[in-house]
């Protein structure tokens, strides 16, 4: 005589379809906000996640490090300073053709990557303190091609004449 055993099973005031619906719906929105937004004045994402950038559109790429330089008042032969690079500072790339202004933020360690339209941009790092000072930068893009800029900024540290090996 076979047993007979009892199987209890959990009831829940909501169908599992209903569960699922939120979670998926959730998951929907998650991705679609890490896409970023493609507006006028603050098109590009920013620079950490270069998946974020996709676009239908044939795009060219601008890559690079923004860094501050120099970093000490007295280098020696056995003490370079180098450069530090520029964290969470605001890269901009305004069209030469349109004047359409496209933002993003470089990475902690100064990095940046930037998705644009093929054309001629000015690359500009918006401080909010007097040093560093950044240069601005011009840039081709072509479609389908990636170009380096680095940027360079100047700290407002000089270095003393015997350190330079310039006189006067």
């Amino acid at each position: 005589m076979p047993r007979a055993y009892r199987l209890s099973m959990v009831t829940t005031t909501r169908p599992m379809w209903t569960c699922l619906g939120r979670v998926l719906a959730a998951a929907v929105v998650v991705v679609t906000a890490a896409c970023g937004s493609r507006t006028a004045g603050a098109g590009v994402p920013a620079a950490s996640d270069p998946a974020t950038t996709r676009s239908a559109a044939p795009t060219g790429v601008i890559f690079g490090i923004v860094q501050a330089g120099p970093t000490c008042p007295v280098e020696s032969a056995r003490h370079a300073c180098r450069p530090r690079p520029l964290g969470d500072a605001e890269l901009r790339a305004r069209s030469a053709r349109t004047g359409l202004t496209f933002s993003a933020r470089t990475s902690a360690g100064g990095h940046f990557f930037v998705r644009l339209g093929p054309g001629e941009y000015v690359l500009t790092v918006a401080t909010t303190a007097v040093f560093p000072r950044c240069p601005p930068v011009g840039v081709s893009v072509r479609s389908g091609m990636a170009v380096r800029a680095n940027i360079t900024c100047d700290t407002g540290i000089r270095l003393p004449a015997r350190a330079t090996g310039k006189s006067g």
